[in-house]
């Protein structure tokens, strides 16, 4: 799945949902779900598994690349990772040049 940023709020978009729309038991067992590898901490990305519903909510404010993995286990051990990247890079936004002459100036940016 993809984790999708909205530069306009500045942080993502909840993409992810529940997870049985991702992982499938061919025998029709039930998962259970956990987080494996989390974002890095310094990337901005948040996220949550609520394990009884297999619900992960994704949250935060992008400041770096990272990736995680999702795991999803049958009652007899066998399991399913499903890695995603986060390959944001933050970018600096193109202002205009701001003249200021003068003894006393200030800028707040």
């Amino acid at each position: 799945p993809m984790v999708i940023f909205n530069p306009t709020q500045g942080q993502f978009k909840q993409s992810i949902g529940y997870l049985d729309r991702y992982f499938q038991d061919p025998n029709g067992d039930s998962l259970s779900y956990s987080i494996v590898q989390g974002p890095d901490p310094l990337s901005g990305l948040n996220l949550t598994l609520h394990a009884a519903s297999g619900y992960l909510a994704v949250g935060g404010t992008p400041t770096m690349p990272t990736s995680f993995t999702i795991r999803a286990t049958d009652p007899r051990g066998l399991y399913a990772d499903m890695n995603t990247t986060l390959n944001f890079v933050p970018e600096a936004i193109s202002h205009a040049v701001v003249d200021a002459t003068g003894l006393l100036t200030q800028l707040d940016l």
